[in-house]
Parts: C-alpha cells; sequence; structure tokens
C-alpha cells in the first residue's frame, strides 16, 4: 500500500513538473491584444506619422528596411545581406546592396531589386537609386550622417503597392483588418525569412484614452498598454509588469523665430535659467524621464551633461534687469497632451517669479511653444538630423562624425535659444502576466517575434 501510494506521488509529481515547465516554455500560438493611446491613421512607411512611435511600432511589424541597428548603433543585415561603400566618379557617396534570397512580399510577390529600388526612389527623391542584377547600387551626396543609419529608419522600410492598390511589406506579420486610426488586426507570416513568430495574430486598438486603458488591462482585455508618463505606479500594484524605453522623447520650448534683438535673446537665456525642471520631474513627471538642456539624451552622445539643466534664479533675475523692454510672450501646447499643458502652466510660474511675461495658451498662434518629438535612431548624427527637422530648425552644420563635431553643432543649434530642451522621456508599457518575452528596445519600439501568451485573461 506505501509503494502504491508512493509511485502515485512519484508519478503525479512528474506529470506536474512537466505541466510547469511547459506552461514557461516558449510555444506557438495565441493572440496578443495591445491598446494604444496613439491613433495612427496610415500604413505606409512614406506616409508622415504624427504619433512616431505608435506609428513605427505598427509598421516595424509589416514591414522590414535593409538594415537594421542593434543597441550599439551598429547596423545589421535585414533585406540585405551585406553591403560596401565608395566614391563615385562625381565624388558623391556610393553604396551597394546585396538582397536576401527567397524573400516574399505578403502579397506573395518575390523581393526584387527593382522593388526596392522603387520603395527607396519613392521617399529619397535626392538619391540616384539603380540596379545591379541582384543589388542596389545607391548615389548620393557625401553626408557626415551614415546611410546605414537612415537606411534602418522606418521610413525606409521596402513597401509596394498589391493590385488592390494597398501598400504591403515583407514583416513579421501580415494585415488581417484595417480600420485606420481605430483598430488593426494582424495575421503571422507563416514564411516570414526570419523565422515565423509564435504568435497567430495580433490585435490593437487605437486612440484609446487611458481611463480605457487602465480598465482594459484590469478586466483582462489587453494584455498590454502603452502608459501616459507618471502613471506607472498605477499599473504595478495590480501584479503587472512595466517595462520603459531608454529617454527617446525630446520635450522642449520652440520659438517660432530667432531673436530679433539683443534684448530678446537675454529675455531667452533669462527664461531658460528660471526653469526649475527638478521640480517639475518630481511633481508633473511623478519621478520619470531626464531634466535636459541638450537635444539628445546621454546614452546617445555621452557628453548631456556639459548642457546644464539646473536653475540659476539670480542669473535669470540680473539678465532680465538688463533687458530695457521685455518682451511679451504666449506660450502654446497642444489642446489634447495633458502633461504639456502642465508643463506650460509651470513654465509660465517659473518665468513670472523671474519677472518675465508669460502666459500660456492653446490657441492657434503664439511666440512659443511646447512640443514634444521622438528623436529617431540611436544613431546620433542621424538623430540630431531627424531632431532638427521635426522641431522646425535649419539643418545642423556637422564637420564630422567625431563626437565633439556633434556636440560642437549642437551646441550653435541651442546658442540663439530657438529651442529650450526642458526633459527626455521615456516610453511605458502596461504588460499582464500572460504575456513573456515582452522587451522595449532603446529606441522605444518593440519586437513581437519572439513574444508569447500563456493564456488568454478574459
Amino acid at each position: 500500500m506505501k509503494r502504491t501510494v508512493l509511485a502515485w506521488f512519484v508519478v503525479n509529481s512528474v506529470l506536474l513538473g512537466v505541466a510547469g515547465q511547459a506552461a514557461t516554455r516558449p510555444h506557438y500560438g495565441g493572440t496578443l491584444r495591445i491598446s494604444l493611446h496613439g491613433a495612427p491613421v496610415a500604413l505606409d512607411p512614406a506616409a508622415p506619422q504624427p504619433d512616431s512611435i505608435a506609428g513605427a511600432n505598427l509598421l516595424q511589424l509589416l514591414f522590414d528596411t535593409l538594415v537594421v541597428m542593434d543597441s550599439s548603433g551598429r547596423p545589421q543585415p535585414a533585406l540585405a545581406t551585406s553591403w560596401q561603400s565608395g566614391a563615385a566618379t562625381d565624388g558623391n557617396e556610393r553604396w551597394e546592396f546585396r538582397l536576401r534570397a527567397g524573400v516574399k512580399f505578403h502579397d506573395g510577390s518575390p523581393l526584387s531589386a527593382e522593388a526596392v529600388a522603387g520603395s527607396l526612389r519613392r521617399v529619397n527623391p535626392g538619391w540616384t537609386i539603380s540596379v545591379e542584377e541582384n543589388q542596389v547600387v545607391i548615389q548620393r551626396n557625401a553626408s557626415t550622417v551614415s546611410l546605414l543609419a537612415e537606411l534602418a529608419m522606418i521610413r525606409n522600410a521596402i513597401a509596394i503597392r498589391n493590385s488592390g492598390n494597398q501598400t504591403v511589406g515583407t514583416g513579421p506579420f501580415r494585415v488581417g483588418d484595417w480600420q485606420a486610426g481605430r483598430k488593426l488586426s494582424l495575421v503571422t507570416n507563416e514564411d516570414y525569412w526570419n523565422g515565423r513568430p509564435f504568435l497567430d495574430a495580433v490585435e490593437i486598438e487605437l486612440g484609446r484614452s487611458l481611463s480605457d486603458q487602465f480598465i482594459a488591462l484590469d478586466l483582462g482585455r489587453a494584455d498590454v498598454a502603452d502608459l501616459a508618463v507618471g502613471r506607472d505606479r498605477r499599473v504595478q500594484p495590480e501584479g503587472r509588469r512595466v517595462i520603459r524605453s531608454s529617454p527617446v522623447e525630446l520635450m522642449a520650448i520652440v520659438f517660432a523665430r530667432d531673436p530679433d534683438t539683443p534684448d530678446e535673446a537675454k529675455a531667452r537665456e533669462a527664461l531658460a535659467l528660471s526653469l526649475d525642471r527638478g521640480m517639475m520631474r518630481t511633481v508633473l513627471l511623478q519621478g520619470e524621464g531626464e531634466p535636459a538642456a541638450s537635444l539628445l539624451p546621454n546614452w546617445m552622445t555621452g557628453y548631456s551633461s556639459a548642457f546644464s539643466a539646473d536653475p540659476d534664479p539670480a542669473k535669470a533675475q540680473a539678465l532680465k534687469n538688463e533687458v530695457r523692454r521685455l518682451p511679451a510672450w504666449t506660450l502654446g501646447y497642444t489642446a489634447g497632451d495633458a502633461l504639456a499643458r502642465v508643463v506650460a502652466d509651470r513654465i509660465v510660474l517659473n518665468a513670472l517669479d523671474a519677472g518675465l511675461n508669460m502666459k500660456s495658451t492653446n490657441a492657434a498662434t503664439y511666440d512659443a511653444r511646447v512640443v514634444r518629438i521622438t528623436l529617431g535612431p540611436a544613431e546620433p548624427l542621424a538623430a540630431l538630423v531627424n531632431a532638427t527637422a521635426a522641431l522646425g530648425l535649419p539643418k545642423p552644420t556637422i564637420k564630422g562624425p567625431r563626437a565633439e563635431d556633434l556636440y560642437a553643432a549642437e551646441f550653435e543649434l541651442l546658442r540663439t535659444r530657438r529651442v529650450i530642451p526642458l526633459f527626455h522621456l521615456p516610453v511605458s508599457y502596461g504588460i499582464n502576466r500572460n504575456v513573456n518575452s515582452f522587451a522595449v528596445r532603446e529606441d522605444g519600439t518593440w519586437s513581437l517575434e519572439s513574444v508569447w501568451v500563456t493564456g488568454e485573461l478574459r
């Protein structure tokens, strides 16, 4: 009798152990449900993406680039397996890219050099792009910004138009249903060149309010949701995980023009010195993000501490006293951006404490505005060019690829106080306990190829 009981206990222990291992072992199948606050309205890499992180997250599931950048900012093969560069006869750069064999678009058509060339020409009319057998040749004006870093940007993802005039790619998922700005249903690409994803499908709700996202997580109607800055603490006590990226978003004050007079330049400098970013971070951002006085975050450049983000009220007052006629500024913000609104209100209070004239507004006209932009690629030279374009600033003059050259270009951009950086912010995601291997890249985007679910929470 004792032997029978012991044998039963051993067998059941083994079965339970096997079941426990199976529950924690990656497996195929299941649907991942994602709730996003952003609401992209186009599934085309060449189309402008107002919410660039949300847009990039959707697009990188559907489209591939020729190369990708790893966490150290080094290029790695993707649709291109190899490349080489040299000088063209006219002094421009010449790059040759050999394409990966056997790759197909979602409509079944093969990846060809002609398709790649046509896709890149649509986005980069200033490049000379030709085809040589299974190679794509790109010529462009010599630049300090690496062509490989530019090709890794999602806007340079390879796409074609199918017979139904839909834009299709070669990515790990394909479109099942698309309701612009509302919902995207994806199904796995069984023939993906880089291996089939574990998931069978992904359901993405777009344009969801923050309260709706919390309810969806609480009730198990969503497995993943992006979180507003300062809202992480509401998610973590419920047994969920919160995953954050490196700081990938810049919040800044941007003036509509350069200062017209020395007095205005001094007033802007006084405004920059009056800002108590540390207090704003503690109270308004709930300790998230990093106070910033540079356009690019330290993880990209290593030199952001050379730009001081500390307030200096005494110097701000002294500069203000030197101004014979103070400008009266209006500070705008996007009406639907609650964080930008409260930050704008605090900036106004800091300015008034320094004796400056400023008031906040959500009107269409303003002298300066609180903006939030995504910094883009991890390669700093490309990120600086991307940031200045997004801020409406002149293209920076970068003399070379060294860190000293990048610093000098950024210093010159900040010198006029056309832009006053405030914070570098991460993006955060709340993850329910049934989701495994969900990770966020440094640029804020996620990859779902290795994600698997243990069971859908209903």
